[in-house]
């Protein structure tokens, strides 16, 4: 397997505007983060669906996340405002892009995975 380096470049905010909305991006984030995911799918009204409906709401729970709501935001809005609000976004949610793509090892570098690291 070839291992191609990639490099995510964040810009830092320079003033407490950027800040604000940079902040605010990450918070939003986080209200909508795994918990609402999970919250819906122990509804009764989710659990009263069929199941080839409830397989369509998990696909669009799995499908539907913020970072990359947030790159649009980056790359197409205009605002100032909306694009720190996108980064925002994207920064909260990057933790689990990895693992979205099944790469774990980044995340246990990150967080470690538990185990105690194995010496040669």
């Amino acid at each position: 397997m070839i291992s191609l380096p990639y490099t995510l470049v964040v810009p830092t905010p320079e003033n407490i505007l950027q800040f604000a909305w940079l902040a605010m991006g990450i918070t939003f984030g986080r209200g909508f983060g795994k918990d609402l995911d999970q919250s819906i799918q122990q509804t009764k009204e989710f659990l009263a669906l069929n199941w080839w409906q409830q397989k369509a709401v998990k696909i669009i729970l799995d499908v539907t996340h913020h970072w990359w709501i947030g790159m649009l935001m980056v790359l197409y809005l205009p605002m100032e405002e909306a694009i720190w609000f996108g980064w925002g976004l994207i920064l909260d949610d990057s933790v689990d892009i990895p693992a979205r793509f099944g790469i774990d090892s980044i995340k246990n570098r990150l967080y470690g995975n538990g185990e105690e690291p194995k010496h040669p």
